[in-house]
């Protein structure tokens, strides 16, 4: 039986998954951020100058084109707008897969 830590993690296609790995020497400079959202994992890395960098890992919503990805890209993207709200003076890095073409005509781009 899953344990409630593990029940809403999103596996499978197309469902892929986010990570951010840290070298254990430097795990005293680095703090989980929560998210609130399973398709983002954050960590606040402290730097020499007491500056933090938000790192964060974000999977989007395959682009299907229904309204429920839509709905779902949009809450996303929202949730990565309340980490940067919440972490104002810190400078961040955004990576991971953003299903999006560049310069395409859709809501999403």
């Amino acid at each position: 039986m899953e344990d409630k830590l593990h029940s809403d993690i999103l596996h499978g296609r197309p469902f892929g998954g986010t990570a951010i790995l840290v070298r254990e020497s430097m795990d005293i400079y680095c703090t989980p951020v929560p998210t609130n959202n399973p398709r983002i994992t954050c960590v606040s890395l402290t730097g020499n100058n007491s500056t933090d960098i938000i790192l964060s890992s974000v999977y989007m919503p395959c682009s299907d084109r229904s309204p429920k990805q839509r709905i779902e890209y949009e809450a996303t993207v929202g949730h990565m707008q309340i980490i940067v709200d919440r972490h104002i003076g810190c400078c961040f890095l955004f990576g991971g897969d953003f299903n999006v073409t560049k310069n395409y005509q859709s809501v999403c781009c």
